[in-house]
């Protein structure tokens, strides 16, 4: 692999060159239903009451909520498990569940009818992502051109417009 998109804080990174491109945070998908309606803001001690459907634990994605709830002083039930956040939206779409997903993922093309995020609070959790590369030389020609374009759109500000 020349490049790659990661989670920056793993120890897996040593010994790779990285660049960071967004702060990727968390929100509560629900069901855009009345009993959501007003809510922009929710704790991971109040979401950890409510009728969740979360990744495996076998994901990296997945010890980070748990963490978050852990934090709260939380260890939630999980009514449906799965390896796919897709399969975790189409619960919140069809299922009247809710999740645990990335914020920016609803800029996805082709946005998801039924469903809304709300903020997730007390703690707000973060997490660097970012371009991975080897750190030897010459340093490999599409690991040079993703860096190059990610420092171009760095510097234009599209990158903090596209991502907040």
């Amino acid at each position: 692999i020349d490049v790659g998109v990661t989670y920056m804080q793993s120890e897996l990174l040593n010994g790779l060159k990285s660049l960071h491109i967004y702060d990727e945070r968390l929100s509560l998908l629900v069901p855009d239903t009345e009993e959501y309606e007003g809510i922009s803001s929710i704790t991971w001690k109040e979401a950890a009451s409510l009728p969740l459907c979360l990744l495996s634990s076998s994901t990296h994605e997945r010890k980070i909520v748990d963490d978050a709830f852990s934090k709260a002083g939380e260890k939630p039930k999980s009514y449906v498990t799965s390896d796919s956040i897709m399969n975790l939206i189409y619960h919140v779409m069809f299922a009247g569940l809710v999740t645990v997903i990335p914020q920016n993922f609803l800029l996805m093309s082709g946005k998801f009818s039924g469903v809304r995020a709300i903020k997730l609070v007390e703690p707000e959790v973060s997490q660097q992502v970012g371009l991975v590369w080897s750190s030897t030389e010459p340093m490999m020609p599409m690991a040079r051109a993703m860096v190059s374009i990610i420092k171009e759109l760095k510097t234009s500000g599209e990158l903090e417009e596209y991502w907040g």
